[in-house]
């Protein structure tokens, strides 16, 4: 004996008409949620690192090529996205495309100017 419930359409096989209605109704549409300022866990500009990185890789994409040196064919952890301001804002503006060394010496000059040192050993 099977346990847990099971849902009484367990095992139904659609036709191929049904999946093509199916298909025609949901055209167009992404789903029920409500995303962006519309979703009830919208956190705004209270959004964490991670979280914001994720929000401006979904609008800006992906890019192989540093926008400060000119390497391309860059992926995965090679290319980062870095704030511009060190505001972290929701500003799609405020953000660039760097290789790894260009955005360490990027977040270097400005911590010096602000007399931070985060590379102290």
């Amino acid at each position: 004996m099977k346990k847990g419930k099971q849902h009484g359409l367990w095992g139904y096989k659609q036709s191929p008409k049904h999946i093509e209605n199916r298909m025609v109704h949901r055209k167009g549409k992404r789903g029920f949620f409500q995303e962006g300022e519309k979703n009830h866990q919208w956190k705004g500009d209270n959004v964490g690192l991670e979280g914001l990185h994720r929000w401006v890789k979904r609008h800006l994409g992906t890019s192989n090529t540093c926008e400060h040196c000119g390497r391309s064919n860059l992926s995965g952890r090679q290319i980062n996205w870095a704030n511009k301001s060190h505001e972290y804002k929701r500003n799609l503006k405020d953000w660039i495309r760097l290789c790894v060394s260009c955005h360490k010496k990027y977040d270097y000059a400005y911590d010096r100017k602000k007399g931070r040192n985060r590379y102290k050993r």
